[in-house]
């Protein structure tokens, strides 16, 4: 059961999708890891002859008779006075036909902003790379840069004042004269405190700890990297949550290898857990599935524990409304972090509670505190309280086969994503939250047993992390 009074009471807001549908949805999305590259590496370039800091122009006045506003590349435009002029918001095809073929492109600011440039489709077994430079009085300099290895994806974002810039494409030893790139640009007048940010060169360092970040995706292209340092044998944990769009997170290992990915369906919470196996910066993507408009922020936590025999079995934003009750005396009240009284506070325990209550929202993910196979499944599709009997409702019980069980109690009505019998790992998403059976709101009920009938605080025998969540300090 969990304890609700006055103004902790949540209103039910349902915006998960049907379970067929999210599974649809679900299945397309696994696509975007092919486009999000399974490796990302950065290239050293500085002494190579791509990497050029700045140009003098000797005739920039010239211009090319290339008609304003072109969608695709028109020769020659080698040299930055031959440069094709370009719109925002417009994609603009071209090709590279051999090595010493340098594509050039002029874009002009028309207020201070942010620039974001993405070049995609690179044909395979080519390399491309991009630079942006200013120009000023005669002489271009350079302010952002993408060079990733092989035919990844390049993007960068540039902070600046009115002005004409210069996208320089440049061949990395590779060509093919006869499959076209694919090259765009975006304006944006707003964005958020970590911008730029849309290039592993250029990641916003984030803090592990109890601290919401706020940022936008200002534009169709934009994308948020950010970098986070951990040691081997540590569990990196990232929510993101509130979401405007479809938004979804990528997390790379220091070798730039993928190791994990949140693609929930439109505006679900991501969630992201990790055991690491390296010590490093860890570097970790966000970008749209879908997007419409840069209104609105999305929520982030990112969090660093020691690996713990279990994990949270919600987000880390989503609060603890009540502790397991430590005292076994009717009337008195004690919980593990030893805070004792007769009557239940928010955060702490109630009197003759034995299971910790997770304070969320029908609909928020419930994921397997620890591996193991699951049990039960009941399914129970209303709420009794308070008339009764005292019950879960519906409910998943896990057996970790190592002398412990969890159960998940309170869940919407089927709503798993396990089933009876099933194998599955630490982290995994079973079931969504609920308010089913004996419940005065919708929250989860998570109860830990060292056997078939003990239960225990899995905080007090430091099972669980404590921390992360609003009301864990």
């Amino acid at each position: 059961m969990k304890k609700k009074l006055g103004l902790f009471v949540v209103c039910l807001f349902l915006i998960i999708p049907l379970h067929a549908f999210s599974i649809s949805l679900n299945m397309e999305k696994e696509n975007l890891i092919n486009y999000s590259d399974s490796q990302i590496q950065v290239k050293l370039q500085d002494g190579k002859s791509n990497y050029i800091e700045e140009f003098i122009v000797e005739n920039i006045s010239k211009t090319s008779n290339v008609s304003i506003m072109a969608v695709s590349e028109s020769e020659p435009n080698n040299e930055p006075h031959q440069a094709n002029s370009i719109a925002f918001a417009t994609e603009i095809t071209g090709t590279i036909s051999s090595t010493s073929d340098i594509d050039w492109f002029k874009i002009s600011m028309p207020n201070p902003g942010k620039i974001t440039v993405e070049l995609k489709n690179i044909p395979t077994s080519c390399d491309y790379d991009i630079y942006l430079y200013k120009l000023v009085s005669n002489t271009l300099y350079l302010k952002s840069k993408s060079h990733y290895s092989g035919n990844s994806k390049e993007q960068f974002s540039y902070i600046g004042a009115t002005a004409d810039y210069y996208v320089r494409i440049v061949p990395d030893n590779s060509f093919d004269a006869n499959n076209s790139y694919s090259l765009s640009t975006y304006f944006s007048s707003s964005y958020d405190d970590y911008e730029p940010n849309d290039n592993l060169l250029y990641t916003s360092n984030l803090t592990f700890g109890n601290y919401e970040y706020r940022a936008t995706i200002d534009n169709a292209i934009d994308q948020d990297w950010y970098k986070i340092s951990a040691s081997s044998g540590e569990q990196i944990v990232i929510d993101m949550y509130k979401l405007p769009n479809d938004y979804d997170i990528f997390l790379y290992n220091p070798n730039g290898n993928l190791v994990g990915t949140s693609l929930e369906s439109e505006t679900t919470a991501e969630h992201i857990v990790y055991n690491t196996t390296s010590t490093g910066d860890y570097a970790f993507l966000i970008k749209a599935y879908q997007w419409s408009s840069s209104d609105g922020e999305y929520r982030l936590r990112v969090n660093k524990k020691s690996i713990k025999e279990y994990s949270r079995p919600v987000a880390e934003f989503i609060p603890i409304s009540s502790f397991f009750d430590l005292d076994t005396t009717s009337g008195n009240i004690r919980d593990w972090t030893g805070w004792t009284g007769t009557s239940w506070a928010y955060g702490h325990a109630y009197d003759g509670h034995k299971a910790t209550d997770y304070d969320g929202k029908t609909g928020d993910n419930i994921y397997a505190a620890k591996g193991g196979r699951v049990i039960k499944v009941e399914q129970d599709e209303y709420n009794n309280y308070p008339a009764g009997p005292p019950d879960w409702g519906t409910y998943i019980k896990i057996d970790h086969l190592d002398g412990t069980y969890s159960v998940y109690g309170h869940l919407k009505y089927q709503s798993n994503i396990v089933n009876l019998n099933d194998n599955i790992n630490q982290n995994v998403r079973i079931a969504l939250m609920g308010n089913t059976g004996y419940s005065s709101g919708d929250h989860l009920d998570f109860n830990v047993y060292t056997n078939s009938t003990t239960r225990i605080c899995p905080y007090d025998n430091n099972l669980i992390h404590y921390g992360g969540a609003k009301n864990e300090n």
